[in-house]
């Protein structure tokens, strides 16, 4: 026969250890579980490593304008399949945490190298210009917002001089000695990754003055120098070239 126990109407049901431990247990237990911050550490310390190369190794080098949708859509991708994986491993909640805060600390080691570097050890560094500039290419574009871009053009020679960087990799010049200097044949200077250069093609093709490589320049640049020769003037081919 089974048998009942009566609880004594002095006792009190929440006065025993057992139950009081029990209550502590639940109330110290979050409704939504979190990763354990040392689970974290190793993963968020990789991903700042791999921001850090990732501007040492790829970005720090070449003209990558043209690549810009490519990069964000890897890196997007390159998030998603991590929040698939964290979302299988620990959970929704848990997941999604892990996975943000993975891909902040590779943005901002990544973006944080890239500001560093750009105004305190890049070559351009010395040139005076203005702030943002120095740091992002979208300075042009929010100056230029209005159509008044010659008119900023013409504020920024008053105050910084003939050279100003109006970008991390861009200089804008006022000087007509600087003309021969840069475009001369014996000039330094080269087409390759100077960024406006890589753009102007047709499908593909460049034309003399967009070609990148001094070997395919050269044939094309004597053929050209023929129209203003003494010879070619006289028989009018640089009036039917301009026309």
């Amino acid at each position: 026969m089974p048998h009942c126990h009566v609880l004594p109407e002095s006792s009190n049901l929440f006065s025993s250890p057992q139950t009081a431990m029990i209550m502590d247990h639940l109330v110290q237990r979050p409704l939504f579980p979190t990763p354990d911050k040392l689970d974290l550490v190793i993963p968020c310390l990789l991903a700042s490593a791999t921001g850090f190369l990732s501007h040492t190794l790829y970005f720090i080098r070449g003209f990558h304008d043209t690549s810009a949708l490519r990069i964000f859509l890897v890196h997007f991708t390159t998030f998603l399949c991590l929040t698939a994986y964290s979302i299988t491993q620990l959970g929704v909640f848990p997941g999604l945490i892990t996975s943000t805060a993975i891909a902040l600390s590779y943005l901002t080691t990544l973006f944080t190298s890239i500001i560093t570097y750009r105004l305190f050890f890049h070559p351009l560094r010395h040139i005076p210009g203005p702030f943002l500039a120095k740091i992002t290419k979208l300075y042009g574009p929010y100056t230029a917002r209005n159509g008044q871009m010659h008119l900023e053009q013409t504020k920024l020679f008053k105050k910084y001089g003939n050279f100003v960087r109006i970008a991390p990799n861009e200089v804008f010049m006022l000087s007509v000695e600087g003309i021969q200097k840069i475009h001369a044949r014996d000039s330094r200077c080269r087409k390759l990754n100077a960024g406006i250069y890589d753009v102007i093609h047709f499908k593909g093709a460049h034309n003399l003055n967009s070609v990148l490589s001094r070997e395919e320049h050269g044939p094309r640049r004597k053929i050209w120098e023929r129209a203003f020769t003494t010879k070619g003037k006289s028989l009018g081919v640089g009036g039917r070239m301009w026309n």
